[in-house]
């Protein structure tokens, strides 16, 4: 039951490997550090050291493995040859996943062809367990004054309703459990599209609860209890991307679905956003990740893409699962509001993922409120877990996590979208760090002492002031209002992530990417801004992988000896089931 604790708190990440099944031991290298190819054969190099545990241990085991190849076929053509089951193919990233007997690897690993090959991972949920205006715009319909959750003060939301913005025409897909679509609900006609891409799920509605109560936070209008429970943009238009099954459980594969639906289909509906409350479950650098690779795109293609810190704070290397390891995305952690809408005793939840990531990115970029949050879940077999958790009007529903605290975050970059379309995903996150408040920050050496039961129980009012501080630096609370003020501003707004390296698996052997017809083969990637970039008219159809090989990272601080992967058992990995966040 530990191990399955650690894995799924709805409210922050992907595809985690379980905390007590994997353990790794690192220390942060330079952000773009990139080792000299080591003498290891080719084949070996395409193939990574987890992967290659696997094969030493289980070579007649039939691995679940995703591999990046080139623009043709061949690859996909020859693994057939071998024995494999094809389960996928994702061209946006020339990439494909297989199901194949482990000691064929090194076979498959001899074609050109063949970029990389990785296990498949799975998916960790990151709820946390037990638990500037214009002429013509004036202010909304939505009374912030009878609202019982203290999150849209906190974030003040309110104050940029008053404005007049509410997120009417950004559409934000989230890609999560799905999205409850009864009559009268809390998103209505605003829900404008349900789609499903896990083979294992019946269809696309939202049998868990997860998604809609994700979607509630960033765009419930609050219908059903009167007012009450609101989302941060009421007025947004969602998508539902459904990439997990009916009872909540999917893979890196079912992701990488997910992601591609967007990426195909974002114009057709004006994706503005993406809402990832989940991460992968292995720990690794983002220049390693397929995902990571898949969330670029996006981000270089104008969609700005928020995703949940997780909720792993008590582990080392707690940030460093994709995508929320990533530099293009918004990373986003949790405070606890207190249950009050003032905002200075705001502070960080111990069990919020923050620290550097394997490449030495500090995360999370953000906090906003993750604990004890109210938002709209009809239905779901969430509810069924946590009855206690059920509010008095019972289409509303109490959980907490990283989970919750991205989707505000969302909620936000609706509301800038509205006030500015023209922003840039990085000049948002920009303004989104540069804007934020500061919070309470509670002394590490005194969480230290507390046993795990006491650092979930822990309650700011009965923390000696002594072991209390304010947080004076990045991340900071998400601040609605400041950050619409500054959209509206006219004036030349900064870029973020000018220093960051994208990821290799985009990149040619001349450090060059082609984005139709712009080749960046002189450009030094340290000083690179995809700001000033115009991405419409992306093709990622002749990206190549040829330079991308395990020897040009550095593995030598990561233990991969203490992995046991025998005990692994997907199939019995549940989301967790403890509400009290």
């Amino acid at each position: 039951m530990k191990l399955l604790k650690s894995i799924f708190a709805i409210t922050t990440s992907f595809i985690m490997l379980l905390s007590t099944a994997q353990s790794v031991s690192y220390s942060a290298p330079n952000k773009n550090e990139i080792a000299k190819p080591s003498a290891v054969n080719a084949e070996m190099n395409k193939i990574h050291p987890a992967l290659r545990a696997v094969m030493k241990d289980s070579s007649q085991d039939i691995v679940s493995v995703i591999v990046a190849k080139s623009p043709n076929n061949s690859a996909v053509d020859t693994a057939k040859l071998l024995g494999a089951t094809v389960k996928a193919e994702w061209e946006f990233i020339n990439a494909f996943a297989i199901d194949i007997k482990a000691s064929m690897l090194d076979e498959l690993a001899t074609l050109s062809d063949v970029y990389m090959i990785t296990e498949e991972g799975h998916v960790m949920s990151t709820k946390e367990k037990d638990e500037g205006t214009t002429d013509d715009k004036v202010a909304s319909p939505f009374d912030g004054s009878i609202i019982e959750n203290a999150f849209n003060a906190s974030v003040k939301a309110d104050k940029v309703w008053e404005k007049g913005y509410t997120g009417q025409g950004v559409t934000i897909a989230v890609l999560d459990t799905g999205i409850y679509e009864g009559p009268n609900s809390d998103f209505n006609k605003r829900l404008i599209k349900s789609v499903n891409v896990n083979p294992n799920a019946s269809n696309g509605a939202d049998k868990y609860g997860h998604g809609t109560h994700v979607a509630g936070i960033i765009a419930g209008d609050g219908k059903n209890s009167g007012g009450k429970y609101m989302g941060i943009a009421p007025d947004a238009n969602l998508i539902s991307v459904k990439f997990a099954d009916d009872n909540g459980m999917s893979s890196e594969m079912d992701l990488l679905n997910a992601l591609q639906w967007v990426y195909e289909n974002k114009d057709e509906y004006n994706i503005r956003v993406v809402n990832i409350s989940s991460t992968l479950a292995t720990k690794q650098r983002y220049q390693e990740s397929m995902v990571s690779a898949a969330v670029e795109l996006l981000w270089a293609s104008g969609v700005v893409v928020v995703v949940a810190a997780g909720n792993s704070g008590y582990e080392e290397c707690s940030t460093c699962h994709a995508p929320a390891n990533d530099p293009f995305v918004i990373t986003v952690g949790a405070v606890d509001d207190n249950g009050t809408k003032s905002t200075d005793d705001d502070y960080e939840k111990p069990w919020s993922s923050s620290g550097e990531t394997m490449a030495g990115i500090s995360k999370p970029e953000i906090m906003a409120p993750g604990a004890k949050i109210v938002s709209y879940m009809p239905e779901g077999e969430l509810k069924k877990m946590a009855k206690g958790n059920v509010e008095n009007n019972a289409d509303y529903f109490r959980m907490g996590g990283t989970s919750m605290a991205a989707p505000m975050v969302t909620g936000v970059v609706a509301l800038m979208l509205e006030a500015n379309p023209n922003l840039t995903p990085n000049q948002i996150k920009y303004i989104l760090m540069h804007s934020a408040r500061d919070y309470v920050s509670i002394n590490k050496e005194y969480l230290q002492s507390l046993s795990r039961e006491e650092l979930d129980a822990l309650d700011i009012d009965n923390i000696d002031p002594q072991y209390l501080e304010v947080a004076m630096s990045i991340p900071g609370i998400v601040s609605a209002d400041k950050a619409v003020d500054w959209a509206l501003k006219e004036e030349v707004i900064p870029s973020a992530n000018m220093d960051y390296q994208i990821n290799p698996i985009l990149t040619h052997s001349d450090d060059s990417v082609l984005h139709n017809n712009v080749t960046w083969a002189n450009v030094t990637w340290a000083n690179v801004t995809w700001a000033n970039v115009t991405w419409a008219n992306v093709t990622w159809a002749n990206v190549t992988w040829a330079n991308v090989t395990w020897a040009n990272v550095t593995w030598a601080n990561v233990t991969w000896a203490n992995v046991t992967w025998a005990n692994v058992t997907w199939a019995n990995v549940t989301w967790a089931n403890s509400f009290d966040y």
